[in-house]
């Protein structure tokens, strides 16, 4: 009786630790990888990889420029 348990025991570990089992046979793992030379740097001195936004600046938003001016009732109307 224990030598049938274990070959049971064994068995089972044999067909479920197969690691093809459960894992994804339709993978395509041919495509390109990134390689480091490709990659550009975003946080230079200059932050020359940004680009500048504008816009109009929500009325909860404090400490605008001293020279920007509110248009009628205090609403921000004029885009920094």
């Amino acid at each position: 009786m224990p030598k049938i348990i274990s070959t049971l025991i064994l068995a089972f570990i044999i067909a479920f630790t197969n690691p093809k089992l459960f894992s994804q046979n339709d993978v395509d793992t041919s495509k390109k990888k990134v390689t480091s030379k490709e990659w550009s740097l975003l946080l230079d001195e200059s932050l020359s990889q940004w680009e500048v936004w504008t816009g109009v600046p929500e009325p909860s938003v404090k400490n605008l420029p001293p020279n920007y001016k509110k248009k009628g009732q205090g609403k921000n109307k004029t885009a920094i």
